[in-house]
């Protein structure tokens, strides 16, 4: 569903940890391409488990790529960015 350039899709979320300890935030896979959130912290805490968690989600796609630090690289990885509108978990 497309409307004025934002998308609801099916997704998955991966949880890499918290960036305090070396960790990557959180990943979304839609579509087998994987994105990061350039407003995460919109991911809520049910999200943050050892596994890809199922999701709805409208979002949003950047056209830019987000630097993230992740797994204590010394230098900065990019990937696709997304600006999340609204995510909940997919039963």
């Amino acid at each position: 569903m497309v409307k004025e350039n934002t998308y609801i899709k099916d997704a998955s979320v991966r949880w890499k940890g918290e960036y305090a300890v070396d960790g990557g935030g959180f990943f979304v896979e839609i579509d087998n391409k994987t994105y990061k959130a350039e407003n995460e912290e919109i991911i809520g805490e049910e999200f943050k488990t050892d596994r890809p968690v199922p999701a709805l989600i409208e979002f949003k796609l950047l056209n830019k790529k987000i630097e993230y630090f992740c797994d204590d690289m010394p230098y900065k990885n990019k990937i696709e960015g997304i600006k999340i509108l609204s995510i909940t978990i997919n039963t």
